[in-house]
C-alpha cells in the first residue's frame, strides 16, 4: 500500500470519528431537550382536552338540572292537588 492510500485512510477514518462523536455528543444533549420539550407539550395538551372535556360535562349537567326542573314543574302542575303531595314525595326519594 502506498503512503498516499495510507494518508487517505487515515484522514478518512480520522473523519468519519469526528462526525460519529458529534453525532454522539448532539445526541446526548439536544435530543435529551427535545425529549423534554416534547413531554411538556403533550402533558399540556392532555391538561387541555382534560378541562375541555370537564367544561362539556359541566355544561351537560347544568342543562340536565335545568330540563330536570322544568319537567318537576310540569308533572306538579298538571296533576290534582292530591296527587301532587305523592308525586313530590316520590321524586324527593
Amino acid at each position: 500500500m502506498s503512503l498516499r492510500w495510507k494518508i487517505l485512510l487515515v484522514i478518512t477514518l480520522t473523519g468519519l470519528m469526528i462526525i460519529g462523536a458529534v453525532y454522539a455528543v448532539s445526541e446526548m444533549t439536544f435530543m435529551k431537550s427535545y425529549q423534554e420539550v416534547e413531554n411538556q407539550n403533550a402533558q399540556q395538551m392532555v391538561e387541555r382536552a382534560d378541562k375541555a372535556l370537564n367544561d362539556d360535562i359541566q355544561s351537560i349537567n347544568t342543562l340536565n338540572h335545568d330540563w330536570a326542573a322544568w319537567t318537576t314543574h310540569t308533572i306538579l302542575s298538571r296533576t290534582p292537588v292530591n296527587s301532587r303531595v305523592i308525586s313530590t314525595i316520590i321524586l324527593l326519594m
